[in-house]
């Protein structure tokens, strides 16, 4: 192997590959980058049997072919390296690898790449169920979601998010749950061939490294997916995961049928106040509480460093007021965070009921419907 390629081109996609290699485990082939060059790609990937990344190049110079899994070293030497050009050639004997750039040279030692674990390769995923994406799409579906995904280890099947497609329904639904608050994002999805119905629990911390890596455009964004098992492919990356087993109860219907108090706010204004409520909420809970009276939404944060307490206008209010309701702050400003419209509406159902946000899109190839679930915080004030 031999190939010579720009410094930054190679940093950035051996970053994000770095990704899928484990922080612990038994096998040593598993710790380092394979790198694979062929006539006309050269590959790099990594895999840790829950996640695989592979990076495909085609506009660098490859000298020579082979392949070697070399040590996860090599990124920290692409980021000190002192020139825009790099130079990667292995000494096959020796089972070596040389890093040139400018006057500097290093010399890694690699592993046989012959156990290392592949993908399941293009021929396969033909016969998979698939699903096409914008990359904004994409990222709008899930980033909707993701937040609400439990990072509790007792809890393996909250580390998902379902994505699922009922039978009859042109709608593709995402959910995601900590048992605390759950997060329903619905929108329509025009299928050119007839689809089977599906339900795949897909783990959030794939979703989480996938959004950081697109962008918002039209980039097309492809899935391929069986039950044990999901591909995407965005631009040059082809990411691989295992599913979880699907043990996740139905909860569309857990949202309130009605209200008793509906407010529309502020996005902005909103967000801003509850971040400095934090400033001041409990360390252990974060909880703050909130009144609703005519016309005005009133914050409250109280702990052993001191009071907050702020008032904002409100844009519309339906139903009675609110007395008041104890929540968790970030629960509640996790939403907020990724909103793009101007005002939000949310939903309450008393001071122990559920508070819901909504979100109903219907501007042209766009149609969504999200709402977003946070039970309150049972207090010695409130509790029965």
């Amino acid at each position: 192997m031999h190939i010579i390629s720009n410094r930054n081109i190679l940093l950035e996609v051996f970053t994000i590959v770095h990704k899928a290699i484990p922080t612990k485990t038994p096998m040593n082939i598993l710790k380092g980058f394979f790198l694979n060059a062929t006539q006309e790609e050269f590959i790099i990937s990594a895999n840790n049997l829950e996640l695989s990344i592979k990076a495909i190049l085609k506009n660098i110079e490859i000298l020579k072919t082979g392949s070697i899994v070399i040590q996860d070293k090599i990124l920290d030497i692409l980021r000190q390296l002192p020139d825009q050009s790099v130079e990667i050639k292995m000494d096959y004997d020796k089972l070596r690898v040389e890093i040139c750039s400018g006057k500097a040279n290093f010399f890694l030692y690699g592993i046989d790449p012959e156990e290392y674990p592949q993908l399941s390769d293009k021929e396969q995923w033909a016969l998979w169920s698939s699903l096409i994406f914008t990359a904004e799409n994409f990222k709008k579906i899930f980033k909707g979601v993701i937040f609400a995904a439990s990072n509790d280890e007792g809890k393996p099947a909250f580390k998902g998010i379902l994505l699922e497609l009922l039978e009859g329904e042109n709608k593709l639904y995402t959910l995601a749950t900590d048992t605390y608050r759950l997060a329903l994002f619905e929108k329509e999805y025009i299928i050119e061939n007839e689809s089977k119905a599906f339900r795949i629990l897909v783990p959030a911390k794939l979703l989480s490294e996938i959004i950081k890596i697109i962008d918002d455009s039209d980039e097309e964004l492809q899935c391929y997916f069986t039950d044990k098992e999901l591909i995407i492919i965005y631009k040059n990356y082809i990411f691989a995961s295992r599913l979880l087993d699907d043990k996740y109860p139905d909860l569309k219907n857990v949202f309130p049928k009605s209200y008793s108090t509906a407010i529309l706010v502020n996005t902005g204004m909103l967000e801003k106040m509850i971040q400095r409520a934090i400033l001041l909420s409990p360390s252990s809970n974060q909880m703050i509480s909130m009144q609703i009276n005519e016309d005005r939404l009133q914050v409250k944060a109280v702990s052993e460093l001191g009071r907050m307490d702020e008032e904002l206008l409100l844009e519309e209010k339906e139903g009675e007021n609110l007395e008041e309701i104890f929540l968790n702050a970030r629960y509640f400003l996790d939403p907020l965070r990724i909103f793009e419209d101007t005002f939000v509406r949310i939903e309450f159902n008393g001071s122990l009921g559920p508070c819901v946000f909504v979100q109903n899109s219907k501007e042209e190839n766009n149609n969504y419907f999200y709402r977003y679930l946070v039970l309150p915080i049972k207090t010695e004030k409130n509790g029965p």
